[in-house]
């Protein structure tokens, strides 16, 4: 295979530190040589090893097998330090491929691959360990085991809907946005607001046929026209109140996030039901919230609604570098994100940070807490990124057209201003 070409994201720290999280949350799903690989190490055979434990789970697409799961949830091979068994024993190249990568995502990016991460990771979300520009080699080292032997570059992911372009105004735009966020004296909020405003200006403007300089200083007329469209980040209450239909779409999305889809055990009829019953509850906005998560008690949905004090300068700091290695590492759109093109999935990236910040509330409610903090940010964001790209629910025809149909009512703005309360 040919030298591989790497953007890595420059903002972005991570080392494991043992938390076992991912170890508990994911459904890891093994070829035919990974669970040959497994069955070779013999661990059935061991004293210690658990009677009648088994090692797979045949529950995938035409009978694939995942890495059976304990009765606590945790992988079967999870020890009590939240260390891998495989990983202590054989070494990282041993265990299933899938382990070795998170929370790292590889994404095709012209000719070479750009690389994001999954901020479900604790140790993401802190930004804590090694900067992942000095993780250059070791990170080539699985791409090469990520893409085939015979791979050729694909094309980008649209600019717009039904709007493809090269590689090269496809990156401009990646890096239009980018600078966008790149902009810490300008409320993050703001910030959103203009690029949801610039979003909908490119969709109109003749972006395939231009190229270099011109692309650019398109771009750089469509913001500044946002800029004065959206001059002050105050806005009044009723332009800031989402509609009905808005927040009631807004909570069935919000009710999607705190769930997890991808736990390593597969949700039994019980909880299809339970699922169903929420649904329902989240678009009557009345009463208690269901608590569908260890941190996430049944609170009144009113208090929800209300102000917790406003974001916090290391509040707007962490959702910015959220979405910039989310935006750098293209994974907010194409393959990586449903299929969708660069603009929607920057507003489905608008609704997910109004979505933080609800569930921010939630878990600042929770425990009896009228103000949040950093903390419960940080546990918000592991609990919806959990989900985001990930999620078969986020993919379907309505989760994609409710984007659209926010943005058609005005209401991805509004969501912002509402939930940064």
């Amino acid at each position: 295979m040919a030298a591989i070409s790497l953007e890595l994201p420059t903002i972005q720290n991570w080392s494991c530190h043992n938390c076992g999280g991912c170890c508990r949350q994911h459904a890891i799903y093994v070829t035919e040589s990974e669970e040959q690989r497994i069955v070779g190490q013999k661990w059935i055979d061991l004293p210690d090893w658990p009677v009648g434990q088994s090692l797979f789970v045949a529950d995938g697409p035409r009978g694939q097998k995942r890495l059976a799961a304990r009765s606590d949830g945790g992988c079967v091979f999870l020890d009590e330090r939240g260390l891998c068994r495989i990983h202590a024993k054989f070494g990282e190249p041993a265990k299933p491929l899938a382990c070795q990568i998170y929370p790292y995502a590889f994404h095709p990016a012209g000719a070479g691959l750009t690389v994001s991460l999954r901020f479900s990771c604790p140790s993401v979300v802190k930004n804590l360990g090694q900067p992942v520009e000095d993780q250059q080699k070791h990170l080539v080292q699985l791409a090469r085991q990520v893409l085939p032997q015979d791979y050729k570059p694909l094309p980008p992911p649209e600019l717009v809907r039904g709007q493809s372009v090269s590689w090269d105004v496809f990156l401009d735009c990646v890096d239009a946005l980018d600078a966008m966020l790149d902009m810490p004296q300008t409320p993050l909020v703001l910030r959103l607001r203009r690029i949801l405003e610039w979003s909908s200006l490119l969709e109109q403007a003749p972006i395939p046929h231009l190229t270099g300089d011109k692309l650019k200083a398109m771009i750089e007329l469509l913001y500044a026209e946002c800029e004065q469209r959206i001059a002050d980040e105050k806005a009044t209450d009723a332009d800031s109140y989402p509609t009905a239909v808005g927040q009631r779409l807004f909570r069935l999305a919000a009710g999607q996030y705190a769930r997890h889809d991808t736990l390593a055990a597969k949700p039994t009829l019980k909880m299809r039901w339970g699922f169903f019953w929420s649904g329902i509850l989240y678009a009557r906005g009345k009463g208690l919230t269901p608590a569908p998560h260890h941190k996430l008690s049944a609170v009144p949905f009113s208090a929800l609604d209300k102000s917790y004090g406003g974001l916090s300068l290391e509040m707007e700091q962490l959702l910015t570098r959220y979405l910039r290695v989310k935006v750098q590492g293209l994974h907010l759109c194409g393959r990586a994100a449903y299929g969708e093109s660069l603009i929607d999935g920057m507003r489905t990236m608008t609704l997910v940070v109004s979505v933080m910040l609800w569930i921010s509330k939630w878990v600042a409610a929770s425990q009896g807490s009228k103000v949040w903090t950093l903390d419960d940010l940080i546990e918000a964001i592991t609990i919806v990124d959990h989900n985001h790209a990930y999620s078969p629910a986020f993919g379907t025809r309505s989760s994609l057209s409710r984007v659209r149909m926010l943005q058609q009512l005005g209401d991805l703005s509004r969501l912002l201003v509402w939930t940064a309360r």
